[in-house]
């Protein structure tokens, strides 16, 4: 399945639970690597996120994300080109239940600058 949005082809999209309260490092096939890391602070500090990048990625550490609603990107976040397309990435962070856990659903995008998709592998079709 080849699924466009907007200006963009989306790469990868899903939803993945942090193992015992580690970081989720996502890493899309030819795309940026992401790590997101969740920090709860006592006192009830407002939601914030510290973003870094580095040569291994990009590292958005979300701090203060509980809560059933989620708290995630109001838009997609530009994560700069590479392999000649424009990437980006959109995420929700959903802390349910007794658990340090986060859930987190997450799409990956590809694009160029001129509005054009990503090609995107359709295995298994052809046409």
């Amino acid at each position: 399945m080849h699924i466009v949005a907007g200006p963009t082809s989306v790469v990868e999209s899903g939803s993945v639970t942090a193992f015992n309260a580690t970081p989720l490092r996502l890493i899309p096939a030819g795309g940026p690597a992401v790590t997101l890391a969740f920090v709860e602070e006592e006192g009830g500090a407002e939601p914030s996120v510290q973003v870094s990048r580095g040569a291994d990625g990009w590292t958005f550490v979300c701090h203060n994300f509980a809560g059933m609603d989620g708290r995630g990107s109001a838009e997609p976040i530009y994560l700069g080109d590479l392999n000649g397309w424009g990437w980006y990435l959109h995420f929700r962070a959903f802390l349910f239940g007794n658990t340090r856990d986060f859930t987190v659903l997450y799409t990956f995008y590809a694009g160029d600058t001129a509005g054009e998709p990503a090609p995107v592998e359709d295995e298994g079709r052809s046409g």
